[in-house]
Order: C-alpha cells, then structure tokens, then sequence
C-alpha cells in the first residue's frame, strides 16, 4: 500500500540499508542546512519526476513498482512541505 503522510527516508527508502544510517542527521536534512529549502524543494520535485519515469523498468514486479511509487509520493509531500511552510 502506498501511503501519504509517512515520516520521510522512512522504510520506503531505507530498508534496513547500512548506508542510510551512518549520520546522525538525515541527508534531506543536511540538503536544507546546506542549499536552503528552495534548492532542496527543486531536488525533491526532479526526484519525484525520475521516480515516475522508472516505474515498472527495473524489476517490473508490484513490489518493485509500489516502491517506486512510494518513493515518488514521499518526494512530492516533502516537496509540498518545503513550498507551502
């Protein structure tokens, strides 16, 4: 199921992925430190962009296809948050 409204990099993004958490802050949270929050809202709209553009071309199996989906949705509702604060 996709769901709206999930905490963002949640389990969508970081499935149990060493990597994700070798700082102690997230990196869209470094992202907004660093860039500013219009620079990162841009990152998150392309991302979600990319994300649609690859559904169904890696894998092509509904779990593959409803991460991607997933991955999209946090992006725009991160986008969403950033452009409407």
């Amino acid at each position: 199921t996709i769901k709206a409204g999930r905490n963002f990099m949640g389990n969508a993004f970081n499935n149990g992925v060493e990597y994700y958490n070798l700082h102690p802050v997230e990196t869209i949270d470094m992202m907004r430190r660093i860039y500013g929050d219009e620079e990162t809202a841009i990152f998150c709209k392309l991302s979600a962009f990319k994300y649609r553009m690859r559904v169904g071309l890696k894998k092509r199996d509904e779990e593959d296809i409803r991460e991607d989906l997933q991955k999209e949705l946090d992006y725009l509702t991160k986008y969403n948050e950033l452009t409407h604060a």
